[in-house]
């Protein structure tokens, strides 16, 4: 017993220890935010002691690998805890981190001109990915008990006020699109072409969460299809929006509309090829001709992917636009 009692105060040290050095690489000052920006990567010297701590914390007796050692179960309660305070710890830091430099991209996206701002975004939801799947990489390495069912669900605690932070400033961008649709339309469209890139990356990833993770929830796919909506609202409300604009009281046409009309068509078939996978991708989910929505034409499915290629679609789209 007394030798029990001995392992069981050694190994609280040594999470003590344990925990005292993730808290010290999970705090402090965030970086200043930056265009060019990046999580600082563990300490080497700290990421070395850890190293040797975890292979040490995971030869104690656990009551899965020693069911009749007195002092198992409460060693399997200290490293679960300090699994716990890791997964917080590590979880917190970066969702601080990223806010700093997500609240950035939003401030300036009325600021700069849309598809940069639409590019902004997506390279910090690119950061975002980085990030999660480098604490993946650490948790994977740092857990004091080696069962991947544990594993999975400290990384869910893990990256949960991650995935909070990026649902909350999306939701920003979309808000802000929402305001202006005419005017934010290459802003969604420019995000939306970044987002879709990212998207089989981030499937992969939030796969190795936890079972408690219910296994059809994907805040990235949510994100998306946030984002998408307001694009696909943006191509019947752009035609409207121009043919209106050419019209005068009594509906006839007016030399200022049509000049406005003209200008306008001509900077919007520019900037087109800029985010022309964004746009190909959202018409083939609108179907081919439910642009003319409010003009008493029949709104039929949304084409699936493969049934219609996307240049083809984005030639019927540009005809309607021009004609």
């Amino acid at each position: 017993m007394d030798q029990a009692r001995l392992i069981e105060t050694g190994a609280k040290k040594l999470t003590q220890l344990y925990t005292k050095l993730v808290a010290e690489v999970s705090s402090g000052s965030t970086p200043p935010p930056s265009a060019d920006w990046s999580m600082e990567p563990f300490p080497s010297n700290v990421l070395a002691t850890l190293r040797q701590l975890v292979v040490f914390l995971r030869t104690l007796p656990l009551p899965s690998t020693h069911p009749s050692h007195p002092a198992a179960q409460a060693i399997s309660t200290t490293l679960n805890d300090a699994q716990r305070g890791y997964a917080n710890m590590r979880g917190s830091w970066a969702q601080k981190c990223l806010e700093i430099q997500g609240k950035r991209t939003i401030d300036r996206a009325d600021t700069i001109d849309a598809v940069t701002a639409g590019k902004e975004f997506g390279k910090w939801a690119e950061v975002v990915f980085i990030v999660c799947n480098d604490e993946y990489q650490l948790i994977s390495q740092l857990t004091p008990i080696a069962s991947p069912s544990l594993l999975g669900s400290s990384y869910s605690a893990l990256v949960a006020p991650i995935l909070k932070l990026f649902s909350t400033m999306l939701t920003s961008l979309v808000n802000l699109v929402k305001k202006s649709l005419h005017k934010y339309t290459f802003l969604a469209l420019s995000a939306y072409e970044s987002m879709l890139a990212l998207q089989p990356q981030w499937d992969d990833l939030l796969s190795r969460r936890g079972s408690e993770t219910r296994k059809d929830t994907n805040e990235i796919k949510d994100g998306l299809h946030a984002l998408r909506a307001v694009c696909l609202r943006s191509f019947p409300e752009f035609l409207a929006d121009l043919k209106l604009g050419a019209l005068g009281k009594g509906g006839e046409l007016v030399t200022t509309g049509l000049a406005e009309l003209t200008i306008s068509t001509i900077k919007y078939m520019e900037r087109l090829p800029q985010v022309q996978a964004a746009v190909g991708s959202a018409l083939l989910t609108l179907g081919d001709g439910n642009w003319k929505m409010g003009e008493g034409v029949q709104v039929g499915k949304a084409a699936k992917a493969g049934e219609s290629d996307e240049a083809v679609i984005l030639e019927h789209y540009i005809c309607a636009y021009l004609s």
